[in-house]
């Protein structure tokens, strides 16, 4: 190091911690700059790949979109209205259950059925795809049996 950073160091009162993160932070701003790519000709350029969703991909939302319009409009009333609230309008079940003049438990029962019902025909057309529960380790959960028990005596 410098004599001139300790003898700089020495007539200010800062510690010495301070004196020297702030040398580390020099150093470390002075190899980013050496090592910051410079600008490439656009001869020399890459092609980038299009962010846009391809036309299979595209196909494939309408479908779903659609799917799901006609899903919910079959829904029962007070769910597809519990659903539009809370999905659709941005309410809060608070808000959506004074709407529908019920109660909050009342509203999340709602939520809860229409979405089973809603997930329950996307996977039944393909959608979704059914994935058994895994375990952290990747292992298959091991359902508990419990043993039988013997009769009792009298």
């Amino acid at each position: 190091m410098p004599k001139r950073s300790s003898k700089t160091w020495r007539r200010t009162n800062a510690h010495v911690t301070t004196w020297l993160y702030r040398i580390v932070v020099n150093l470390s701003v002075d190899c980013a700059r050496k090592r910051r790519q410079r600008f490439v000709p656009l001869e020399n350029a890459e092609e980038c790949p299009s962010a846009a969703p391809g036309p299979q991909a595209t196909a494939e939302g309408s479908q779903l979109e659609a799917f799901l319009l006609r899903a919910i409009a079959a829904l029962p009333p007070r769910q597809r209205m519990a659903l539009t609230l809370c999905c659709f309008e941005a309410m809060d079940c608070g808000q959506a259950a004074r709407v529908m003049e019920i109660s909050l438990s009342a509203i999340e029962s709602l939520l809860v059925r229409a979405r089973r019902t809603l997930l329950a025909q996307l996977r039944d057309r393909g959608f979704l795809e059914v994935r058994k529960p895994r375990l952290r380790n990747g292992s298959q959960p091991r359902l508990l049996t419990l043993p039988k028990a013997a009769p009792a005596e009298r």
